[in-house]
């Protein structure tokens, strides 16, 4: 995001007489003010599709740390909670299958996609998610 900075610039003769009390002073700008674009060099600007890229991979990572403390949980004797896993949930190749399969569906539609950035937001939104489940996951491994 590029910052504009707007400067006014006056001149004596853009200024109008102002010699007494009861004379107003008036100001007026015979050219329009100069916009100056500033790009700031120390912040590095990312690609959407890198941004997509990285975010792809915190998924696949999310997933497998999902699956990992939910197969612990259950070992413990908890519950899934999530209607769509509950049938497969009990064979580890089975909801890694399912995983997979989530996962190379997500990537291929991130791939063909003409708004990376839409996309991006919602990967970060998906990620903050898969990040609550599997900080929830050790939650209640630790109280177990």
């Amino acid at each position: 995001m590029a910052t504009w900075l707007f400067y006014d610039y006056l001149t004596i003769s853009d200024i109008f007489q102002c010699c007494s009390a009861a004379t107003v002073c008036v100001v007026s700008l015979s050219r329009p003010a100069s916009v100056t674009r500033i790009r700031p060099r120390s912040i590095p600007r990312l690609d959407a599709w890198q941004v997509c890229h990285s975010l792809l991979a915190w998924l696949i990572g999310l997933n497998i740390a999902d699956l990992i403390t939910t197969r612990a949980v259950l070992d413990r004797g908890g519950s899934e909670s999530n209607p769509l896993m509950r049938g497969v949930i009990d064979s580890t190749m089975h909801a890694s299958l399912v995983k997979f399969a989530c996962i190379v569906a997500v990537v291929a539609l991130v791939l063909r996609t003409r708004y990376p950035q839409r996309v991006a937001w919602s990967l970060g939104a998906v990620n903050v998610w898969y990040a609550l489940v599997v900080g929830w996951n050790l939650g209640v491994l630790a109280r177990s």
